[in-house]
């Protein structure tokens, strides 16, 4: 897996203990705190980020192929992970089962809430939104490769994700519905057991007609690393054309 490996390959007690001492503390800080002032806020949003961050870790461990490998050290673990994470600076697309991601490109919804972070690589990056048919709620109902022209999804626009925000109580969780649209009965709700995550919109951009998605290859969860189409291609070479003719003038 994508487990950070120590020195001697797997933890021992101590490592444990420590990790467990560390958690305790911190939320033993952030009780202690007066809730209203200045430190009491810092240490709520201190917390929220290490919740975040931890969540986000957790869940490229557990998202890591099956294979069994032979413990290896540091820098080729660094390598592996740079190599697995590579696709985020290409085109991502992201899938939404219909009718939250026509909700996001009309406006209606101004937050998408997953149970993990959204990858700080994507934060501020345009994202293809990938509409695949309603399903069962929490599972994708797409295989970890599509084709080119695939009927089961299509492209309806693009994204940007401006900020990621963990939802510290079920408090927070209702008072944000009317950006998140998610109600208190459905099973997307915020669950005492589980981490919710706000992926706050920064722009939207919807098509006047969806289009054929590309190939389309999961990397993470419900993002997918997409190859470039031939309009895309065609688009670019005509781009690059006009600015030739306009260096020629």
């Amino acid at each position: 897996d994508l487990s950070p490996q120590p020195m001697a390959n797997v933890p021992d007690e101590h490592d444990k203990a420590a990790v467990a001492a560390a958690a305790a503390m911190g939320s033993a800080l952030a009780a202690a705190v007066q809730p209203d002032d200045a430190e009491g806020q810092a240490a709520r949003e201190a917390s929220a980020s290490f919740k975040a961050s931890m969540a986000e870790l957790d869940a490229l461990m557990q998202d890591s192929d099956d294979e069994v490998r032979e413990p290896c050290g540091l820098q080729e673990n660094l390598a592996r992970l740079e190599a697995e994470t590579a696709w985020q600076m290409g085109r991502v697309g992201l899938e939404t089962q219909a009718p939250w991601g026509q909700m996001l490109l009309a406006g209606a919804k101004t937050v998408e809430t997953r149970s993990y972070p959204l990858p700080e690589a994507l934060l501020g990056k345009e994202i293809a939104m990938i509409e695949s048919s309603p399903g069962s709620a929490g599972v994708s109902g797409l295989p970890k490769k599509l084709m080119a022209g695939d009927p089961a999804v299509k492209v309806t626009g693009s994204i940007v994700f401006g900020s990621c925000v963990a939802y510290p109580s079920l408090e927070a969780w209702l008072a944000d519905e009317p950006r998140h649209r998610v109600p208190a009965d459905s099973p997307y709700a915020w669950r005492e057991e589980r981490p919710i995550f706000g992926w706050v919109v920064e722009t939207q951009k919807e098509y006047s007609k969806p289009r054929q998605a590309p190939e389309l290859q999961r990397r993470y969860r419900s993002f997918f690393e997409m190859s470039r189409d031939a309009e895309e291609v065609e688009e670019e070479l005509s781009q690059l054309e006009k600015k030739m003719e306009q260096a020629l003038l």
